[in-house]
């Protein structure tokens, strides 16, 4: 499947490590590193496992004719004129005229006095945003506008558009900008850690494949089939990682060693005015208890390791909008409407999708099938 976007975007990033810093990623730069740092994303590795909240369908353009007040739609218009204006205050407004074969309309954009410049009658373009009522007639307010290019694929219209967890000062817009990059200089680099008999048994994607699916898909039952390639991925590798330290930590000898008490201690013992118990008797027969000081400091310090791993995991889990209930079982809840009902999605590790449910105050032996689900 071959994904790529308009032509304004198309000259290929240079390509490194998936590990080198956002900040030289192409359209970054050091002032929106230090906004993507807020967000926790450091790396373009950190940047690409930033998963889309949702995704806003813009496939379908309503006649102008059709427009509904207060809805958020989509249109492909023509621009009939352009002027920019100031409001009573000073605010920089530009008010486009637009129409199609149906009807005419207006579209608003406040503080964006650039788009007089780049907008000109005879146009064809692509809005999408919210519609609200002007004098007699209808007209989007502050939509995203993208310009029709014939040889191009649209990007932020016309398609199933990402809408993600960003901060002050970081715009959708240019947040899809900035991980279509990305994708198409990294995505090919990213080591795929699932050996090609586990994702045909469990019916998974490949980690390239399925990044480009969570983040740009080309219908709606990609995303899902995607983020359960990523979540299975990492739970695989939690497990993994908790039997690798449970097992290193019941191979290693015992912290204590006895030995039996000579010289100071003896002497000690038989001055004692009271009659030791019986565990006491047993440790001091043994010869008193020598703590491995070491021992301890090290397995404290990997008890700590890998509670900051277990922390980091269910982060990434709770990302990608699971909740993590067992990981014994591997089970993962994903909060979802039913017929209107507010349930969970239940999914086990090694089932190969999503196919159970079951209500908010039940749990995983009250899971029920997904109506159609086989």
């Amino acid at each position: 499947m071959t994904r790529r976007r308009a032509t304004s975007l198309d000259t290929p990033p240079t390509r490194s490590d998936p590990d080198a810093p956002v900040q030289y990623l192409r359209g970054v730069g050091p002032a929106r590193a230090a906004l993507l740092g807020r967000i926790g994303i450091e790396t373009v590795r950190d940047l690409l496992l930033h998963l889309p909240r949702r995704h806003e369908d813009r496939r379908n353009p309503t006649p102008l004719f059709g427009l509904r007040e207060g809805v958020e739609q989509g249109a492909i218009a023509r621009v009939e004129d352009v002027r920019l204006i100031r409001t009573r205050r000073g605010t920089p407004l530009v008010r486009a005229g637009i129409a199609d074969a149906t009807g005419v309309a207006h579209a608003v954009w406040f503080h964006q006095p650039y788009l007089a410049q780049s907008l000109s009658r005879g146009q064809q373009v692509s809005l999408y945003g919210r519609v609200e009522r002007a004098g007699r007639g209808l007209q989007f307010v502050a939509p995203e506008i993208e310009l029709i290019d014939p040889d191009g694929e649209p990007f932020h219209t016309g398609r199933l558009v990402p809408v993600y967890p960003t901060t002050e000062g970081l715009a959708q817009r240019t947040f899809r900008v900035i991980m279509w990059n990305a994708l198409e200089a990294y995505v090919d680099l990213m080591p795929d850690v699932l050996p090609d008999v586990v994702r045909a048994q469990y019916g998974l994607p490949g980690v390239r494949e399925a990044l480009w699916a969570v983040h740009f898909p080309e219908h709606e039952a990609e995303p899902p089939t995607a983020r359960r390639r990523l979540a299975f991925e990492e739970l695989l590798i939690l497990r993994l990682s908790v039997l690798q330290q449970r097992q290193a930590l019941e191979a290693t000898p015992r912290g204590a060693t006895y030995g039996r008490p000579t010289g100071l201690l003896a002497r000690f013992l038989s001055s004692l005015p009271y009659v030791l118990t019986e565990a006491q008797r047993r440790v001091m027969l043994a010869g008193g208890v020598r703590l491995d000081q070491e021992f301890w400091r090290s397995a404290k310090s990997r008890l700590g390791a890998v509670t900051g791993e277990l922390q980091e995991k269910i982060g990434e889990i709770l990302g990608l909008g699971g909740v993590p209930k067992d990981l014994e079982l591997g089970l993962v809840d994903f909060p979802a409407l039913l017929d209107e009902r507010e349930v969970n999605l239940c999914w086990r590790l090694g089932e190969r999708r999503i196919r159970f449910w079951h209500g908010l105050d039940e749990g995983f032996a009250a899971r029920k099938p997904l109506p159609g689900a086989r």
